[in-house]
């Protein structure tokens, strides 16, 4: 009789229906259910539940109704009684195996989205949740949540203008999860895989299908080198070499016998040995070194390498203490005007003093930072409207990258090229701001 009871409970919080002649579960969540138990339940793939339903990687709500989608019609027993089944199978090591490329409609780009959703914390975060309110998101989810949410509004444009897509979504939480993707078959069909996030889980991708001419492995937000040894290998995020030489022809484009002085630690003598060399170049630039050996840099002995009046200085640095050292004593030289030049990782250092940065005119390479044109405002307009929210730079870095990988109307938003010692691809076109009344404004090169 309980059981009855329970099972005709559940029988009204689901409902059979076909969209596109796909079934699917229309299923209204209730309390302390979680995304892993429903798709155990449906016996569905938990994947093909985030696709249908984008809003559950921000957790589930009591009264939210999901599409699940099943692989064939249920029988009248299957929807009378609940059933669980177990989709985590023991599967078959093949990383020794060549994988095989396998698409059956060259009209359809078949691709996979690997990123870190940790969906099974957001589903303790709501567990105990019995209200109609959803708690906060597990903060390592947020990045991937934006990054997701603009590749939905990809979609949106590339369906619009004719393209057919076959997307996985697949959460990969830790490297425990990556490595058994990547010893199963589920991404053997797909074309263009872009994803993981992490530098060491986006290279055993490479390891396993990095021989694959006919495949793309796309690492779409990665500071660190990930394409070095494959070369259907692509990465969005500029080396700071290549930072560098861009850097160094602005500066050789708009100063000829200014003061400038190069301020660096040699704990990144690569770097100082870059700056150096790509000036060296440019024979009407004469530049002055001030290489900290040990410790953090000292204003006096700063002062001793600067002029007076004006100068331009080149902070070749990505480590947030020295960096975070340099600027506040540039910024108490008051009678002395300053234009400062970075690197991209500059956009991390939540540490960093706008005032400062203001004052010091700083210049630095902003690969996510987004320009007011019509590309942005389009986009920010249909996101608004279906996340009610203003999107994040992560989104609309999506939003860009997808295009440009899929449609050939975007070619123009990256510039991807060989670049030395490397045998995959790199984005080589970014933009370059500088700070000016408290906002970042691109400088046109």
């Amino acid at each position: 009789m309980i059981f009855w009871s329970g099972s005709n409970v559940h029988a009204q919080t689901v409902q059979d229906s076909t969209i596109n002649g796909r079934p699917f579960v229309v299923h209204l969540v209730q309390t302390q259910e979680t995304l892993y138990g429903i798709a155990r339940e449906y016996n569905a793939e938990l994947n093909q539940i985030v696709v249908q339903n984008p809003s559950v990687i921000q957790g589930l709500k009591v009264g939210m109704k999901i599409l699940v989608p099943l692989q064939k019609p249920r029988t009248n027993e299957e929807k009378g009684v609940s059933k669980i089944f177990n989709v985590f199978k023991k599967k078959t090591k093949t990383t020794n195996k060549k994988p095989t490329l396998i698409v059956s409609d060259s009209s359809i780009v078949k691709a996979a989205l690997l990123l870190p959703f940790y969906l099974d914390m957001n589903d303790t975060l709501e567990v105990y949740n019995v209200s109609t309110k959803l708690t906060s998101i597990y903060h390592k989810s947020k990045t991937a949540i934006q990054y997701y949410s603009g590749v939905l509004l990809a979609l949106d444009m590339l369906k619009s203008l004719g393209y057919n897509i076959d997307i996985k979504v697949i959460d990969v939480p830790n490297d425990s999860v990556c490595m058994s993707i990547l010893d199963s078959t589920i991404l053997d069909d797909r074309s263009l895989i872009v994803g993981p996030l992490h530098a060491n889980q986006f290279k055993k991708l490479a390891n396993r299908y990095g021989s694959d001419s006919n495949r793309k492995l796309v690492s779409p937000l990665s500071y660190k080198n990930v394409i070095k040894n494959h070369e259907n290998t692509y990465q969005f995020v500029p080396f700071s070499n290549v930072q560098i030489d861009t850097i160094v022809d602005l500066i050789a484009k708009k100063y000829s016998s200014e003061n400038l002085l190069i301020i660096g630690n040699e704990q990144e003598m690569g770097l100082l040995r870059k700056f150096k060399s790509s000036l060296s170049l440019n024979t009407n630039l004469k530049y002055k070194l001030y290489a900290v050996s040990q410790g953090l840099p000292e204003k006096e002995m700063m002062k001793q390498k600067l002029d007076e009046s004006e100068n331009v200085v080149v902070v070749a640095s990505n480590n947030r203490a020295f960096v975070g050292r340099v600027i506040p004593m540039l910024a108490s030289m008051e009678d002395t005007l300053f234009t400062v030049y970075g690197l991209e990782s500059w956009n991390r250092f939540s540490s960093l003093d706008e005032i400062e940065l203001n004052l010091l005119n700083v210049h630095y390479p902003s690969v996510f930072f987004h320009d007011e044109n019509q590309l942005f405002n389009e986009f920010r307009d249909n996101y608004h409207y279906r996340f009610k929210e203003y999107p994040s730079k992560y989104a609309f870095a999506a939003y860009k990258q997808f295009l440009f990988l899929i449609a050939d109307g975007f070619a123009g938003l990256y510039n991807f090229q060989k670049v030395e010692n490397q045998k995959g691809w790199l984005n080589t076109r970014f933009p370059v701001v500088f700070i000016q009344d408290y906002k970042q404004q691109i400088i046109d090169y």
